[in-house]
């Protein structure tokens, strides 16, 4: 009994996370848009992507070699383009 109302009260929880997923399954990104410092945004297919662990920095390499490292905040990575 105690083990399904900590589990409901872990749901409820969650359900305050809004659109937030619990549990990230999308490893695979197909394409992305960057934006520079100078405002400028690039774009295309991505070869490579890494972000590292709990920083909010990422690491993505497009297919012509270009790679970029920036902010997730300055990127935008796409599944399915």
């Amino acid at each position: 009994m105690k083990k399904l109302v900590a589990l409901a009260c872990m749901a409820t929880m969650l359900a305050g996370c809004g659109n937030m997923q619990v549990i990230d399954t999308a490893w695979h990104y197909n394409y992305a848009y960057i934006k520079l410092p100078t405002g400028e945004i690039v774009e295309g297919n991505i070869k490579a992507w890494h972000s590292y662990g709990e920083s909010d920095v990422v690491r993505v390499v497009f297919t012509d070699d270009t790679a970029y490292f920036t902010q997730m905040s300055n990127a935008v990575l796409i599944e399915g383009e």
